[in-house]
């Protein structure tokens, strides 16, 4: 019995390595995901200074990583 066990532990010793992945590959697939395949929202851009302040509002479309556009709606 205890051979089993022994051979168990070996094998999933050895075998994690192979399984694992590097940091660098975790946040390349992170940003695949994140990136997908095209985009589109709405967005308010605040700025605000001590003496004013202003909106901006926009739309935002993109296709992947070459296209991508947008729209002031109002100032």
């Amino acid at each position: 019995m205890n051979k089993l066990k022994l051979s168990l532990l070996l094998f999933t010793l050895f075998s994690l390595p192979a399984f694992s992945q590097t940091a660098t590959e975790i946040i390349k697939m992170a940003d695949e995901k994140m990136q997908g395949t095209s985009s589109k929202g709405e967005m308010v851009m605040k700025i605000i200074r001590p003496d004013w302040s202003r909106e901006i509002r926009m739309k935002t479309w993109s296709l992947g990583t070459d296209y991508s556009l947008i729209l002031l709606t109002a100032p």
